[in-house]
This record gives structure tokens, sequence and C-alpha cells, in this order.
């Protein structure tokens, strides 16, 4: 009975243990994702990953020979271990772990007493060997991708200043031009990537790994999930014909206020903050315009709006939120403030040309679409007439829509826009 008690907590440790390690995992790669400014970080963490990996199956292969050589005759009970603090234990259990390794001490293994010792002796001297080459490999291909991006860094770099000399340039334009080098090299390895993740399936493989991917982000959408339920070719041509992908870095603009809207952005990977543009204009005052007008004007519509409503206006979106939704269903609409990457990643785009492009290859549910556009026309209109200064890009519930979306149960809390009008007491 103790022993079965004894192997239910052993697998409880073991299986503690893992989550401990998949915690840690997802750890790192949320702090590569979002922690990291520069790009050498990123390879300074891939080797980290590989060295930090080995530590670790040392330390349980430490572990393990120290309960292998717990028994009579044992080297736990040679080395007389039992009696010593547990930090000397350990120390020793370590280097002998360390000295058994190599290929070199396969005659010391001999000398072995226990068939436990030996066996372990034998596999660990040969998974030394497996992981050490795969490591070698691995954190070899790293440094040399690195090396590579350095030299590409280099380049640009000495023919900026050699332009920069020749045409006699301030200096100081050079540290902001490394960093766009730097930045661009990173999104052309990412675009680079992709194109060649989507060259390499046939056509409808890709057209089935993309309506794959895709096709969760577009049903945070209740009224798109309604339509993709009637008509499943629907949500496949969605998804691939109408849907594109965009490369984001931090601090890339994707819109900014007044700029025509061409369609609704989902966050897929990227996170993205919006800025919205709620303040109003300066009065026209009897001044003459000099250099200092912007600057005067900027000032006067922050200092004479409260913290905590211009606080209000920034909203930071997570991936699964979409924003810009106005622009599919009112024509000629505008953007009401600006949206900027926050890290790097994947934004969705749908475009309202290939939107209603697609649309009209369905003709059944023509209907359903007409109708939530009315209605959802019908609010913006209300909403303008209400208060047009509060009208921006973000989303916001309509009758039709309940509280089963990600966007919808999120923008409740944090939309800027006023509450609607129920549909019922419409004119």
């Amino acid at each position: 009975m103790r022993f079965v008690r004894a192997g239910r907590l052993l697998r409880l440790l073991r299986f503690l243990r893992l989550l401990r390690v998949l915690k840690i995992k997802q750890a790192m790669q949320s702090f590569m994702l979002h922690g990291l400014p520069g790009s050498s970080w990123h390879f300074v963490l891939d080797v980290g990953k590989y060295v930090a990996g080995m530590m670790y199956g040392l330390h349980l292969l430490t572990c393990l020979w120290y309960w292998v050589g717990n028994v009579p005759d044992g080297w736990v009970q040679e080395q007389e271990l039992s009696a010593q603090s547990l930090s000397s234990t350990y120390f020793s259990s370590l280097t002998l772990t360390l000295s058994r390794l190599p290929a070199s001490s396969m005659r010391w293994n001999m000398t072995l007493q226990t068939d436990g010792e030996r066996t372990l002796a034998i596999v660990a001297t040969f998974m030394a060997l497996g992981m050490s080459s795969v490591c070698i490999s691995k954190v070899t291909n790293v440094m040399s991708r690195w090396q590579s991006m350095r030299h590409q860094k280099h380049q640009i770099v000495e023919s900026l200043r050699s332009y920069c000399a020749s045409h006699g340039v301030d200096a100081s334009h050079i540290l902001s031009m490394k960093k766009y080098a730097e930045r661009e090299l990173s999104r052309k390895a990412a675009n680079e990537a992709h194109a060649n993740l989507l060259q390499t399936f046939s056509s409808s493989m890709l057209k089935s790994l993309l309506h794959q991917a895709r096709r969760s982000f577009l049903r945070y959408h209740k009224e798109f999930t309604s339509w993709c339920a009637k008509s499943e070719i629907l949500e496949y041509c969605i998804c691939n014909k109408a849907m594109t992908e965009h490369y984001e870095m931090r601090h890339d603009c994707i819109f900014m206020p007044s700029d025509y809207a061409e369609g609704m952005y989902l966050m897929a990977t990227v996170r993205c903050s919006y800025v919205f543009d709620s303040l109003g204009m300066m009065p026209r005052c009897e001044t003459s315009p000099g250099p200092q007008s912007w600057t005067r004007c900027c000032l006067w519509r922050f200092l004479t709006k409260p913290m905590d409503e211009i606080e209000e206006n920034v909203v930071h979106l997570e991936p699964g939120d979409y924003i810009s939704e106005h622009a599919l269903w009112i024509a000629g609409w505008s953007h009401r403030g600006r949206l900027q990457a926050t890290t790097d990643g994947w934004l969705l785009a749908l475009p309202t040309c290939r939107l209603m492009e697609t649309l009209k290859e369905h003709p059944n549910i023509a209907e359903c679409v007409i109708t939530f556009a009315t209605r959802y026309a019908e609010q913006i209109n209300l909403l303008a007439e209400i208060n047009d200064d509060k009208l921006s890009d973000l989303p916001f519930s309509t009758e039709s829509e309940k509280a089963g979306s990600r966007s919808t149960r999120s923008w409740r809390r944090r939309s800027v826009l006023p509450v609607p009008v129920p549909h019922s007491i419409h004119p």
C-alpha cells in the first residue's frame, strides 16, 4: 500500500514539474515576442534556451545518479554521502555525472558495482553524444544567422557613412538611419520566412492552411459567425480571397486620423494601441499664423481637457480584437484616431472592396448582410446626431449582437462610444 501511494506521489511530482517547464516555455515565448526591443536579444535568448535545456537535463541526470546509487554497494554508500548535507551530496552527484558523460570514461564505468549504475552510465553516455551534437549544431546555426545579420547591418552603416561624408550630411542622422535599417532587415526576414512558407505547399493545401489559421479570428465577430454558419463556403472564401496578412513591427503606424478607411483590421498576434482623437480643433483667433501655431494648437487641445479623459481615449487591442468595422458598411468612412503597433506580430486586414466582391458570389446571405448593414448605418447616424465628437473606430454592440464574442465583451468596458439607442425607438 505504501508503494502505491509513493508511486502516485511520484507521478504527481512529475506532472507538477512538467507544468513548471511548460510555464517557463510560455513565459520565454511571451518575453521574446513582447519584451525585447532589439533583434540581437532574440539570438541571445535562442542560445540561452539551449544552455538552459542542457542544464536542466544535467540536473535530472544528477538526481537519477543519486537515486540509482543510493542502494547497498552503490556509489553513495561507498563515498559515505548519506551523512553529509544536501548541498554536499548534490555537488558530489553532479561531479560524478559530469565525469561519466564523456565517451572516454567508459573504462571507468567498468568499475561500477550495481547493474543500475552500469545501465545508467551506458545510456547517459550515448545520450550525451547525441545531445551534444544537436546543441552544437543549433548554437552554430544561431550564431551563423546572427553573424549574417550583423554583416548586412555593417554594410548598410558603412554605405550610409560614406554617403553622409561625401554629401556633407550631418553624422547625427546615422544613428536614426541605423535603427531604421535594423527594423527593415527584421521585417524583411519575417516576410521572407512567410513567403517561403506559402511557396512550400500546393494551392489547395495553402488555402486549407489559411482557412484554418484565419477562421478563429473571423469568428470573434458575431455577425460573420452567423453568416458563415449558413454557408461554409463563405467562410472559406473570406479567409482565402478577402483577408490579407501584414507583418507589423513595434511603433508602426497602421492608420492616422482623417485617413480614408479601407477596411476592418483583426489582431492576429500583434498588439496595438488605438488613440481616439476626440479633442476639438482650436478655435480661430485673431493671430497671424507662425511657426509656433501648431505647438500652440496642441497645447490648447491638451491643456483644456482633463487628464483622465485623455487617458480614456487610449485603448489597447489584444489578439482577437478588431477595429474599423465602420469601413465595411459606411461609405466614405474616415478614421477617427491613430492605430499603432506596440509589439511585433501579424495583422489581418479585411478590405471593403474584397469583402464586397466575395459577398456578391453568395447571394443566399445577401438579405442578412443588407439588413445588418442598414441597421449598422442607422446606429451610426443616430450616434452622430447625438454626439459626433465621440464617434471612433471602435466596435460597438448593436441590437443583434449579444455578449458572445470576445471583442464585444472587451469593448463594452472600454469603448468611447455612447450606448446605442435601441432599434425599437427609431423613427
